[in-house]
């Protein structure tokens, strides 16, 4: 539910996350049907309730979700239209001309005030980004910490931001490479990049020290992801610490595919 101070409270399985929006979620199939009635009803002649169609009645079962739409959507002007029908629909009298000049009115006004407005439009597979924690339950619930960082990550891609995106995924990644020190045992704080090279060289010590054999499983494992590790911390995270870095479409997608694998794996492991 959008308020209007334009924030957004989404609730994600059971995980509530607060963040500042500055867009509004656009149903676009709903808000077309809503908009596609009252065209029809402004062009269609009121009949008795013996003919096909009931001009008022059909008005009142379909005024009320467009209303609350308009107001959604922040469409001031197109909402006092909108109760000047419901004004009328609550009399007893069947002015239809009347009826039909406020539709006609409410439609222009909608197109007027849309006329000033973004919509962008989000494929399947982008709007899935947007709106949930694509990592999955597993992996959240494991790193608590970073469910506003995961939420941003895909909204930015999804809305074509991708080194922003990047940039959200890399601060997971330092979570997660905290994480997985203490986990062992290391309790470094990371800071900057060279910091992180210094962790992951003390897992791979570790690792090494409890898991000395090379064929060892439980050291195969880690040395794959150490190697993650420092796969995303070469081609992403270095790059990213420079302030002229961008990154397009394929490299998010890339980065959001490693992190995905990784965090997984880390799951699983640990």
């Amino acid at each position: 539910m959008v308020t209007k101070e334009n924030y957004s409270l989404s609730i994600w399985e059971n995980h509530t996350i607060v963040s500042l929006w500055v867009m509004l979620k656009f149903y676009a199939h709903d808000f077309i049907y809503q908009i596609r009635t009252i065209d029809l009803l402004s062009n269609v002649k009121a009949t008795n309730d013996r003919g096909k169609i009931n001009l008022f009645s059909w008005a009142k079962k379909e005024i009320y979700p467009l209303k609350e739409s308009l107001e959604k959507y922040g469409l001031s002007l197109s909402v006092i239209t909108a109760n000047k029908i419901i004004d009328l629909l609550k009399t007893n009298i069947k002015e239809e001309t009347l009826l039909q000049t406020l539709l006609h009115e409410l439609i222009g006004r909608v197109h007027d005030e849309l006329s000033s407005r973004h919509i962008f439009l989000l494929d399947s597979e982008h709007v899935k980004l947007y709106d949930t924690l694509f990592l999955g339950n597993e992996v959240i619930d494991t790193f608590p910490d970073s469910i506003d960082d995961i939420a941003e990550a895909g909204r930015c891609y999804a809305l074509g931001r991708y080194t922003a995106s990047v940039f959200h995924l890399m601060r997971i990644m330092e979570k997660t490479v905290q994480y997985y020190a203490n986990k062992l045992g290391i309790g470094e704080t990371i800071t900057c990049d060279s910091e992180w090279q210094k962790i992951l060289n003390l897992i791979r010590g570790r690792i090494n020290t409890q898991h000395p054999n090379s064929k060892d499983q439980e050291r195969i494992k880690h040395e794959s992801m150490i190697n993650h590790f420092e796969t995303i911390k070469i081609a992403w995270r270095n790059p990213t610490m420079h302030p002229k870095a961008t990154y397009t479409e394929e490299e998010a997608r890339a980065l959001i595919t490693e992190v995905e694998i990784l965090l997984k794996d880390m799951v699983k492991i640990l």
